[in-house]
C-alpha cells in the first residue's frame, strides 16, 4: 500500500492511502476474468474522478485516512476504507481475509474449499481449528502476501 500526503496552504496535511481493487468475472488471479475496461467513479469529499478498469480488471483508489471512497462501477456503490492490519495466513481470520481479497465468499470452509479446487490443490478445506492446510496456505501467501 503506498502513502500518499497532499500538503494544502499552512500546516494541515491530508494523508491517503492507496489502494488497488481488482474486477473479475470469477474468482481467481487468472488473466481471462479480468473485467478490464469498465467505467467507474470514484467520490471522495468533493471530488470525484471518472475512469475506465485497466486490462487487469484494476481500479487505483485514494482512500483518506479515518474515512472513505466511494466506487461507482457496475450500477453499485462500494464503501472503501481501510480495515487495519491483515492477521498473519497461519491464522484463520488472516486466511479468511485473504481469500475474501480474491472473491471467495462468504462462509470459510467454502471460501477454501473453493479456492483449493480452482488452483488443483487437494480439497481438504479448514482444519478443526479453522486453519488451511500447508499447501494451500502457501499459494494463498504467494498470490495475497503473508
Amino acid at each position: 500500500m503506498t502513502v500518499v500526503k497532499v500538503r494544502r496552504d499552512g500546516p494541515n496535511m491530508l494523508v491517503f492511502r492507496k489502494v488497488t481493487l481488482r474486477f473479475r468475472s470469477h474468482p481467481g488471479t487468472d488473466a481471462a476474468g479480468a473485467l478490464g475496461r469498465m467505467t467507474y467513479v470514484v467520490r471522495s469529499g468533493i471530488a470525484s474522478v471518472a475512469g475506465l478498469t485497466k486490462p487487469d480488471g484494476s481500479v487505483a483508489l485514494r482512500v483518506p485516512s479515518g474515512g472513505i471512497a466511494r466506487l461507482e462501477i457496475f450500477g453499485t456503490t462500494f464503501e472503501v476504507g481501510l480495515a487495519g492490519p491483515l492477521p498473519p495466513a497461519t491464522a484463520p481470520e488472516g486466511a479468511a481475509r485473504r481469500l475474501a481479497m480474491l472473491g471467495y465468499r462468504p462462509e470459510p470452509e467454502l471460501a477454501a474449499l473453493g479456492f483449493q479446487a480452482d488452483r488443483g490443490l487437494d480439497p481438504k478445506g479448514l482444519d478443526a481449528s479453522g486453519a488451511l492446510d500447508t499447501a494451500t496456505r502457501g499459494r494463498l501467501e504467494s498470490e495475497v502476501g503473508a
